[in-house]
């Protein structure tokens, strides 16, 4: 009896396999064993994916029976190439390896052989399922000499392998294990920031190609942390839309721009329409045209002054959807522009049942076209297309006086870049727009002009500029 209750308390009872604990005693030993000569084991964390779908559609009960040919597989295959197996939580399985001296390109073999065999059809009930996995792999003693740590380091690379879109593995590094380190770190002290009013707007000008004076701005967030200090959007935006606080940083976002404009009117300043970044998460929620129109009416700002930036991933989520929900922002008078064009996949048949204003063309072609062909080709291509379907376009990240010319001459109305200006704070922005600033197509700034003078023809300041 005493032997049946052992057994019980580090057996999986679903699948038979060794439970958590059972695995991870036996990891320790590995690792602990006075015999072995500096031991080095390595271990594979596998994750089936979105098992959850498959219990969501067709029943818990298919889905055990799902993951006990997962366990059955493991055996057979992972097990021959002397694994151990083990389940360690409801979709987790571990194998755990002695590593010889062909150790780490042979526990990275067992990965991918195992993501192959777990991948083949799965039949129950007459019904064929498809799942895949993801996995983290690590080894001792790179990644650590105990059990806890080993476990850990696999953890981290299985969450980058999931982020990554699944269906992968990742092997640690210390590298990976720093980067997943801060992820965490910048997770947790952002779930606080919006309280404590960490996050900042500043707003890029954009420059009409014609005159330089200020047409429009672009809303970017900027977040000081008082622990972690300047922390870059590009170290932050992409956590945020991870864990789904992109949400309410998007909303925040979206209420300040539209703050900002009420308090130019107010100061009787010139205004000009900003565009706020609209992530396909926040996008997605049923209420977002109605909290956009209450913010709107609160600020007591006209709609035309509000440019949403959609991306192409957004217009190709779910077409209807997207049509309706962008015609009701049509309806209500607020601009609609399509971001980073050129990168996605949309069709010109798809924009043209879209009610978009304006297309702005991806900076990585920009920042290409006087040294290659394609991107200039492209650029111009984009240009000429945009203006048949009489859409405004603006090509963002404009940084030498080249680019400028290229684009002018290729007929594109509005630059944006740090050839005239990185992203600002809301106050610098108000008082160029207050001062009517104008900027020559080399990015330098020139005094205000009044009458006749005041008009900077394009064409004019590229012949000066050459």
């Amino acid at each position: 009896q005493q032997n049946a209750l052992l057994q019980q308390a580090n057996q999986d009872e679903l699948t038979g396999l060794p439970n958590r604990r059972a695995m991870r005693e036996s990891l320790d030993a590995l690792l602990t064993d006075p015999h072995a000569h500096a031991p080095r084991v390595g271990i594979v964390v596998l994750n089936i994916d979105r098992l959850h779908h498959v219990n969501d559609s067709l029943g818990y009960g298919v889905g055990d029976q799902v993951l006990v040919e997962v366990a059955n597989r493991l055996l057979r295959h992972a097990g021959a190439q002397g694994c151990t197996v083990g389940r360690i939580g409801g979709d987790e399985f571990l194998l755990v390896k002695p590593l010889h001296a062909d150790g780490i390109a042979a526990l990275e073999a067992i990965a991918r052989d195992t993501a192959h065999v777990l991948a083949q059809r799965y039949v129950v009930d007459d019904q064929s399922i498809y799942v895949t996995c993801s996995a983290g792999v690590s080894w001792s003693p790179d990644a650590g000499r105990d059990a806890a740590q080993l476990l850990g380091q696999a953890d981290l690379a299985l969450n980058i392998a999931k982020q990554r879109g699944r269906n992968q593995f990742v092997l640690y590094s210390d590298e990976r294990s720093a980067d997943m380190a801060d992820r965490i770190v910048v997770t947790q002290e952002m779930r606080h920031a919006l309280q404590r009013d960490e996050f900042e707007l500043h707003y890029q000008p954009v420059v009409d190609a014609v005159d330089g004076m200020i047409v429009g701005a672009e809303a970017l967030m900027r977040w000081h942390s008082p622990k972690l200090g300047v922390i870059e959007p590009s170290r932050f935006i992409p956590i945020a839309e991870d864990t789904g606080m992109i949400v309410r940083l998007g909303d925040w976002a979206l209420r300040s721009a539209i703050a900002e404009i009420g308090s130019w009117q107010k100061a009787g300043r010139r205004t000009v329409p900003l565009s706020v970044n609209v992530s396909a998460v926040q996008f997605q929620r049923p209420e977002f045209v109605d909290d956009i129109e209450g913010a709107l009416r609160d600020a007591g700002v006209a709609p035309g002054m509000l440019k949403l930036e959609i991306t192409e991933s957004v217009v190709m989520e779910d077409a209807r959807t997207v049509a309706m929900r962008l015609n009701r922002l049509k309806q209500l008078g607020v601009r609609i522009s399509l971001d980073d064009f050129g990168t996605g996949f949309s069709s010109l048949g798809q924009l043209r049942q879209l009610p978009i204003d304006e297309i702005k063309i991806d900076q990585s072609f920009v920042r290409d076209i006087n040294d290659d062909a394609y991107a200039a080709t492209l650029c111009r291509a984009i240009i000429a297309m945009s203006q048949q379907l009489q859409f405004t376009v603006v090509a963002e990240g404009v940084e030498t006086a080249g680019q400028a010319r290229f684009l002018v001459e290729a007929g594109c109305q509005s630059l944006q870049g740090f050839l005239f200006s990185p992203a600002v704070p809301a106050q610098v922005i108000g008082e160029w727009l207050a001062d009517d600033a104008r900027w020559m197509l080399d990015g330098s700034r020139r005094p205000r002009v009044s009458g006749a003078g005041a008009q900077l023809d394009g064409r004019a300041a590229l012949d000066r500029d050459s």
